[in-house]
């Protein structure tokens, strides 16, 4: 199982529902990335890896990401995953996440994930329709239907407000690898 636990904020990012998921589980092997104080290396169960430059190698060892942060977007490590077949369980609905809400919704998918013998196909289809066509098709789509739409004297302005779409339209240069 893997999880992103950085130093810096790692109640936001679940650390009580995984340390209570580290303890509850002592036969699954937990991956845990960006914790340079290495909380948990006292487990036997546990890997704690600090900050990791190539995730191939750390993707290939594992078959779930445990994600709970208090509120999310759409992460990298959630898009690479899933592309990869992994499960996930994530305290937002997505197409082909587990949704868990507490420390017992993530024992039960911990327990569901244990019995799975295949990839997880529904979300990789899920997050292929979503990228596809890639982000930066998508958002130039958007741009050419704007400047159409929009007097040119408030192009500008307009353009401006989808400006932010622009950080989705740069996923596809991360992912496009894992495809």
């Amino acid at each position: 199982v893997l999880v992103y636990l950085p130093s810096t904020r790692s109640a936001f990012y679940g650390e009580e529902i995984l340390g209570r998921t580290i303890c509850a589980n002592p036969t699954i092997s937990f991956v845990i990335l960006a914790d340079e104080e290495h909380r948990f290396r006292g487990h036997a169960n546990v890997e704690s890896l600090g900050w990791v430059q190539d995730m191939r190698t750390v993707y290939g060892r594992i078959g779930c990401l445990l994600r709970m942060t208090q509120h999310d977007s759409l992460p990298r490590m959630l898009i690479e995953s899933l592309l990869l077949g992994k499960y996930a369980i994530c305290p937002y609905e997505f197409p082909g996440c587990w949704l868990a809400k507490d420390f017992e919704d993530v024992q039960r998918w911990i327990s569901v994930f244990c019995r799975r013998e295949s990839v997880n196909v529904k979300g990789a289809r899920a997050i292929r329709d979503l990228l596809t066509p890639p982000p930066d098709v998508q958002f130039a789509a958007i741009v050419r239907r704007t400047a159409k739409q929009v007097p040119v004297k408030t192009l500008a302005t307009a353009i401006r407000a989808i400006a932010p779409l622009a950080a989705f339209a740069a996923l596809a240069s991360i992912v496009r690898p894992f495809r």
